[in-house]
C-alpha cells in the first residue's frame, strides 16, 4: 500500500503547478510546456494533420489557449484494423472574479474598486479578505459587495500618469493598465483588451500532522488537469512501445458555465480530434471506419468529487460517502447526470483490479437532493464514446480554497496509468464475454 511519504514528491509537484496556474491560460500554457520538454510536438490545429503523424509519436495542439489535446500514438498500432482512443478528459476552469470589459467603477468614499463579474458558481463569500492577484491572457449581493478594492484615491492620484483618452482606455482603471503595461513591459496605450481572473494569491501547499491534506485554489479541477498530464508523460515514457492505441487526454474550458462555447465540451473539439487524427494516420479510412473506431474507444471524465465532511454527514447518502485518501470516486445517477453505465464502471474497476490498486470508491446523491453535472454526458452524447464520471474526492468544492488528500492525488495517477496499459485487453475481454452470453441466449 502507498504511503503518504511515498506520495509527497508528486503531491510538490502538483502544487507547484497549482501556484502556477491561476487561470485556463496558464493552465494550458504550463501543461503544454511539460509536453514539448518531453519531446511532444506541437501540432498547428489550423493544418492538415495528414502526413504530420506516426506510430510511436507524441503530439499536442491548444483551441484559444485555454484548452489541449495532447496524445500519444502506439508503436505496435495498425493503421489499417480499427483501433481505439482511450481518453482521459477534464477542464481547465475554476469558479472566480473576472474583470468586466469596462474596468472603472465609480466609488464612495477613498477607496478605489474594479468592476468584475462572477464566473460560474463560487462559495463567494469565501473571497472575503483574500489577497487577490490578477492574471490572464485577466446569497451574498454578488454585484455590489464583491467588487475588490485596488488602492485608495489619494495615492493613486498622486501617482497616476495621464490617462489616454482613445475610446477604450477611458472606460478603464488607469491604474489597473500602468501594471498590465508595467508586468508585459509595454506601453499602455499597446493594450487593445484583456481577460483578466482575479486569484488568492496564497500559494497551494502541504498540510495536515502528516502531510495527508493539500490546500489550495483551482483544486476543481485542476488537480485533474496536472494529473492526467503526468499520466501521459509517464505511459509515454513507459509504455509506448506495446500499444495498440491511441492515448488522449483533453482539457477543455468554462466547464462551470455550461461548456458551450469553441473550447468548451459542447464544442466539437474531441469529435474533430479523433476523426482528424484517426483520418491522418488511415487517409484511406471510411466513415465505416471511423464509427469502428468509435466503438473502441473509452473516455475517463474526470471532475473532482464530494468527499464526506465530518461536520455534514447528512450531506451524503449512506453507503455512497467518499472519504478523502480512499481512492478515486466512481459517479454515479440514473437520471443521466452523469454518463457512467454498468459497462463504463465495470471497466473502470476491472483496470483497478489487474494493478491491485484502491478500489475506486461510489459516489450517488442522495434523492432529496439535487444532483450536479459535468461533461461526462456531454461527450457521451456527442460522440457516442462509452463514458464513466469520476473524479479525486475533494472537500470545500468551489471555495476561494479546496482541500484534497495527498494521497488521493497518486491513487489518480496510478489509476490513469492502469487505463493506458490495461484498457484494450479488458475492453476486447469484455466484448467476447458479451457476445458469447448472448449467443447462447
Amino acid at each position: 500500500m502507498t504511503t503518504v511519504a511515498e506520495c509527497l514528491p508528486l503531491a510538490r509537484k502538483a502544487c507547484d503547478y497549482l501556484t502556477a496556474s491561476p487561470d485556463p491560460y496558464h493552465a494550458v500554457n504550463n501543461a503544454a510546456t511539460k509536453l514539448r520538454v518531453a519531446g511532444f510536438e506541437c501540432l498547428q490545429a489550423r493544418k492538415p494533420f495528414a502526413g504530420k503523424m506516426r506510430p510511436g509519436g507524441k503530439y499536442y495542439y491548444t483551441q484559444d489557449d485555454t484548452a489541449i489535446v495532447a496524445f500519444t500514438i502506439g508503436t505496435q498500432l495498425d493503421v489499417d484494423r480499427p483501433y481505439g482512443f482511450k481518453i482521459i478528459a477534464g477542464h481547465t476552469d475554476s469558479p472566480n472574479l473576472r474583470v468586466k470589459p469596462r474596468s472603472k467603477r465609480t466609488s464612495a468614499g477613498e477607496c478605489v474598486q474594479l468592476a468584475v463579474e462572477c464566473y460560474g458558481g463560487g462559495l463567494w463569500h469565501t473571497w472575503f479578505d483574500r489577497d487577490l492577484d490578477e492574471r490572464a491572457a485577466f446569497r451574498v449581493n454578488k454585484e455590489d459587495h464583491l467588487q475588490p478594492i485596488i488602492g485608495t484615491k489619494s495615492v493613486l492620484e498622486e501617482e497616476a500618469k495621464e490617462q489616454l483618452q482613445d475610446g477604450w482606455t477611458e472606460f478603464q482603471e488607469p491604474e489597473l493598465l500602468s501594471l498590465i503595461s508595467a508586468e508585459l513591459g509595454v506601453e499602455a496605450k499597446c493594450i487593445v483588451d484583456f481577460d483578466l481572473c482575479l486569484f488568492d494569491m496564497q500559494p497551494a501547499a502541504i498540510a495536515g500532522i502528516k502531510s495527508e491534506f493539500v490546500h489550495s485554489g483551482r483544486l476543481d479541477n485542476l488537480a485533474t488537469c496536472f494529473v492526467s498530464v503526468e499520466a501521459l508523460l509517464t505511459h509515454a515514457e513507459s509504455s509506448l512501445a506495446g500499444d495498440t492505441d491511441i492515448s488522449i487526454v483533453i482539457l477543455f474550458d468554462h466547464e462551470e458555465v455550461g461548456s458551450g462555447s469553441t473550447t468548451g465540451a459542447c464544442s466539437p473539439i474531441m469529435s474533430e480530434a479523433v476523426r482528424r487524427i484517426s483520418s491522418a494516420l488511415s487517409p484511406k479510412s471510411t466513415e465505416d471506419f471511423h464509427s469502428a473506431i468509435l466503438r473502441q474507444s473509452f473516455c475517463l471524465s474526470i471532475d473532482m468529487a464530494h468527499a464526506l465532511h465530518p461536520n455534514y454527514s447528512n450531506k451524503h447518502e449512506k453507503g455512497h460517502a467518499p472519504e478523502l485518501n480512499k481512492g478515486i470516486v466512481i459517479k454515479t445517477n440514473r437520471n443521466q447526470r452523469y454518463a457512467t453505465s454498468l459497462i463504463s464502471d465495470h471497466i473502470l474497476r476491472e483496470v483497478a483490479r489487474r494493478e491491485s490498486l484502491t478500489p475506486p470508491q461510489a459516489f450517488v446523491v442522495r434523492n432529496d437532493c439535487g444532483c450536479g453535472s459535468t461533461i461526462g454526458p456531454t461527450l457521451a452524447q456527442n460522440t457516442g464514446i462509452r463514458t464513466v464520471d469520476a473524479g479525486m474526492p475533494q472537500l470545500s468544492m468551489h471555495s476561494c480554497r479546496e482541500t484534497m488528500g495527498t494521497m488521493d492525488l497518486m491513487n489518480g495517477l496510478q489509476l490513469f496509468l492502469a487505463f493506458f496499459n490495461h484498457f484494450r485487453e479488458v475492453d476486447n475481454q469484455l466484448s467476447e464475454g458479451y457476445c458469447c452470453d448472448i449467443e447462447q441466449r
